[in-house]
């Protein structure tokens, strides 16, 4: 096994950086499900709601369910969030995938 500048085995250092990713993944997956469930509890997305003069409505699907400004603008932070987690859960899953691969190339063709 070859060691890397620093001084680690590039497998271990490749292993911590696999289960990092899995649990990122992990975490991004649970908020996912946290915010399917908080949007359903409100009633719906600022995304497919509407602002009608001073009144705000979270949408779902053709219905609109009425709200104040303060949780409308909650959701509207909190959508961009989950939007956020989600991408960085997505990137968490494919870097997992592409260092298994890299775990198996020095197995397959004795590169180290």
């Amino acid at each position: 096994m070859s060691e890397d500048i620093e001084g680690a085995p590039v497998d271990e250092r490749i292993c911590k950086l696999c289960r990092f990713a899995r649990r990122l993944f992990l975490l991004a997956w649970l908020h996912s499900a946290a915010f399917a469930a908080v949007s359903v509890s409100l009633g719906g997305t600022t995304g497919l709601g509407k602002v009608v003069g001073d009144q705000y409505f979270l949408g779902d699907h053709w219905r609109y369910r009425p709200v104040s400004k303060a949780v409308y603008e909650l959701m509207a932070v909190y959508e961009r969030i989950a939007l956020v987690v989600f991408i960085l859960g997505f990137a968490a899953i494919m870097l997992h995938n592409v260092l298994r691969q890299c775990k198996d190339v020095p197995k397959r063709w004795e590169v180290w």
